[in-house]
């Protein structure tokens, strides 16, 4: 899919694993970072249990507390992406977790989408 080609993808994970997983196979991206909180933790490895095929450095796992905007902000912009073309999937995580990655996104220029499952549409 075109408009899902980029370096990295970086994925909010709430949950339900089925908006990450739909997200992870529709991108064209050589490296998914996960990033989850100690409640959606396990999500994640659902997630690799299904690309473990894909190898290592495939997808990672980012840990963020649920609701420290600062926080959330901080680790997530420790992250270094030189040269890469950079998305976040915004689609999961809790309403702090999507504030801070859409300022990081406004920050750095990364592209944010959203994948509506019930209308089947990448917006």
């Amino acid at each position: 899919m075109k408009e899902l080609e980029f370096d990295v993808v970086i994925h909010l994970v709430g949950g339900q694993t089925i908006p990450n997983y739909i997200a992870v196979k529709l991108s064209e991206a050589k490296r998914h970072i996960l990033v989850v909180t100690d409640e959606t933790s396990r999500q994640f490895d659902i997630l690799m249990h299904a690309f473990k095929e894909r190898g290592d450095g495939f997808v990672e796992k980012v840990i963020v507390p649920a609701t420290d905007y600062k926080a959330i902000r901080q680790i997530l912009g420790e992250k270094d992406f030189p040269g890469q073309s950079v998305a976040v999937n915004i689609t999961g995580g809790t309403k702090p977790m999507s504030t801070a990655a859409l300022d990081l996104c406004r920050e750095h220029k990364f592209v944010p989408f959203y994948i509506d499952t019930n209308r089947r549409l990448i917006q």
